[in-house]
């Protein structure tokens, strides 16, 4: 009787370890679900999936890894997949090499964007982003012309991908918040 109630006793704490484990899995694949993007010499990661800056991707094969995309567009000599739900565009080049992204930064939940340790964050402005710029000693360029939106221009020089440039667009009215950031892979890019 006091084994029966032993083993018993031992089985409940199996499921209820086991319930406990299941549970912190999904909440460890919901906090990847909302991580912040990062921009380094590593492959980006969106939704679980790395992507290969450089590697050849048809908009197909990016679906099929990502899911379904909001829509494809043509732009210049580059094609763009859009995933709205996340504001975010991956670029690939006339031959399909995965050569840039872009943020957009009006949705109120976005998390972070963090590009080679420059954080742009909802809520940055024209001036904020300009003080983190300074403070990590990146060169740029400011654009600013009546009648457009504001915009600092910046170039990295990565050793694994060459130059990389990045445009932060501002809005042109009130505190000038952050619109959009565009990365592109500059020596990636085939004509």
């Amino acid at each position: 009787m006091l084994l029966k109630t032993k083993i018993n006793l031992f089985k409940k704490s199996l499921f209820l370890c086991l319930f406990l484990i299941m549970g912190s899995f999904a909440a460890t694949l919901t906090a990847a679900e909302k991580a912040k993007f990062i921009i380094n010499d590593a492959p980006f990661v969106f939704r679980n999936q790395k992507f290969i800056q450089g590697k050849q991707y048809t908009p197909q094969e990016l679906q099929e890894k990502v899911g379904k995309a909001y829509g494809v567009g043509n732009k210049a000599k580059l094609l763009e997949i859009f995933y709205t739900d996340e504001g975010l565009v991956f670029t690939l080049d006339r031959q399909n090499y995965f050569c840039g992204l872009e943020f957009f930064m009006m949705k109120e939940d976005r998390d972070p964007i963090i590009i080679y340790d420059l954080k742009i964050q909802v809520g940055d402005t024209y001036k904020s982003i300009q003080k983190k710029i300074k403070a990590l000693n990146i060169t740029y360029n400011l654009y600013e012309q009546e009648g457009s939106n504001p915009m600092i221009d910046m170039e990295f020089v990565s050793k694994k991908f060459g130059k990389i440039n990045v445009a932060i667009v501002c809005s042109q009215y009130d505190k000038q918040h952050v619109l959009l950031v565009t990365i592109l892979y500059m020596d990636i890019i085939h004509d």
